[in-house]
């Protein structure tokens, strides 16, 4: 039957986009959210400890959400959670350094280590307003409307989004979205040029 069009699972293939993409962030991110998670999930003490410190704080008790384990795009709500109790108000920051103080635990130390490296907020940051752009296009594809007929559109709306973030305006506009090679070097921009999202002000200035 020729004429039977095979379309495999687009959920599916955003999920491997964005594996493959944060493949190239420090793998330290995702363990920092799994220990994180881990801290809090089997104790109900440390998560008195923790609402009793956002109330004090005045930030919003909220519970520290499990990451994903099978799919990438499932980390954006656990990533902005966690990034809402580091800033403004540095929570998760001062909750721990009061646990290594009162209990010594090399995971509450390797936690620390990382949330208090001045690039974590940066790189989650980056995560956030990428996976934001992907879920929301993962969204379109679970509607229980027939959205078959701009799927197109969508798809190379984000490509030509996140070619915008690292390649020449012109590049990529004058560009049909079969050709646009995202390897051109000649069309990357200066390093400080690169757009990471709204919220990541110095990422380009330390790497």
């Amino acid at each position: 039957m020729p004429w039977i069009v095979l379309i495999k699972c687009s959920c599916h293939s955003s999920h491997l986009c964005a594996s493959y993409a944060c493949k190239m962030l420090p793998s330290e991110l995702e363990e920092i959210l799994h220990l994180i998670y881990n801290h809090f999930s089997n104790s109900p003490g440390r998560k008195e400890r923790l609402a009793a410190l956002q109330e004090f704080e005045r930030v919003e008790i909220h519970r520290i959400l499990a990451p994903g384990q099978t799919r990438w795009l499932s980390l954006g709500a656990c990533v902005d959670r966690v990034i809402e109790q580091l800033h403004p108000t540095p929570t998760l920051i001062n909750y721990f350094a009061k646990e290594a103080l009162e209990r010594k635990c090399k995971q509450v130390e390797r936690i620390n280590l990382y949330i208090n490296n001045p690039l974590t907020i940066p790189y989650l940051r980056l995560m956030q307003y990428a996976l934001k752009e992907l879920n929301e296009l993962n969204t379109l594809y679970q509607s229980e409307k027939p959205l078959l007929y701009c799927l197109r559109e969508k798809v190379t709306n984000i490509i030509r989004t996140f070619a915008r973030n690292f390649m020449h305006v012109k590049y990529v506009r004058d560009c049909s979205i079969e050709a646009l090679d995202p390897y051109l070097t000649s069309q990357y921009l200066p390093l400080k040029q690169i757009y990471f999202g709204n919220n990541v002000f110095y990422l380009s200035s330390v790497l």
